[in-house]
């Protein structure tokens, strides 16, 4: 799994307006911006787009999705914006 996921992974860039992203050929991409906070925040953004691996949209599924799998690790989904 380590391997397929190591080659998805961009390195860092600048971004304008997100903290990162998923394209639709499933590489993920990381604004530089994000090593300035706290590693909740960085936590949330990578767990965020690593489901959209499995999911490219926002929808409700989605959302469930994320709220589960930040709360395994004690964090709301709610307390930033992505």
């Amino acid at each position: 799994m380590m391997n397929r996921l190591k080659n998805r992974i961009k390195l860092l860039r600048k971004m304008s307006r997100k903290w990162a992203s998923c394209s639709s050929k499933g590489r993920l991409t990381f604004s530089y911006e994000l090593l300035t906070k706290s590693k909740e925040e960085k936590a949330k953004v990578i767990v965020h787009e690593l489901l959209h691996l499995k999911d490219k949209s926002h929808n409700k599924f989605f959302k469930n999705l994320l709220t589960a799998h930040l709360a395994k690790k004690g964090m709301c989904a709610d307390s930033i914006k992505l």
